[in-house]
């Protein structure tokens, strides 16, 4: 499916991006239900941390149980 190959892309991405926008930067990962996202998501964040890489993941399918959404962050 050339996932590692896409990893890296959005890595690269995230390296070029990052420091033009003061330190914030959104990526929204969109395809229909089922094919993947989550598993990527996982593998990207196991790509990213053995190349030393601070990753936070958030599922919102997970902790999106409270009014305010700053809560499962925290």
């Amino acid at each position: 499916f050339n996932r590692e190959q896409f990893a890296k892309d959005l890595t690269r991405i995230l390296i070029r991006f990052y420091p033009f926008h003061k330190e914030a930067f959104v990526l929204s990962l969109n395809a229909r239900y089922g094919s993947g996202k989550t598993t990527f998501l996982q593998m990207w964040k196991t790509y990213l941390e053995k190349q030393d890489y601070k990753v936070i993941h958030l599922n919102s399918w997970e902790t999106d149980f409270d009014d305010e959404p700053i809560i499962p962050i925290i």
